[in-house]
């Protein structure tokens, strides 16, 4: 998963164990995709996941795309829309496809 994402970042706390994450995808010019940003449920409400969102938008695979996507939940809709992003008008359907 870490070798074939283009962004990864984490944080660690100072007894070194991982606090935060967050990985995306990117063709390196238009658009990016942001899978998973995780934080430790004692780290949470501390601006970490603000942290992490803010700079894996800023690294070399990312800054240049035109277009970050992500997928969330409901709750956490609010948290993204902080952030910048944006609910999307879409009638497209996410669909998936899982190797058998």
């Amino acid at each position: 998963m870490l070798a074939g994402s283009d962004a990864v970042v984490s944080a660690v706390d100072d007894a070194g164990r991982l606090v935060g994450f967050a990985r995306a995808l990117s063709d390196g010019a238009y658009r990016s995709t942001i899978f998973d940003l995780i934080v430790a449920p004692e780290w949470r409400e501390r601006g970490l996941g603000r942290a992490l969102v803010e700079r894996i938008l800023v690294t070399p695979a990312l800054e240049r795309c035109r277009r970050t996507d992500l997928v969330c939940k409901e709750e956490v809709a609010p948290f993204y829309e902080s952030l910048g992003f944006e609910r999307t008008a879409s009638d497209q359907l996410r669909m998936e496809w899982t190797r058998r």
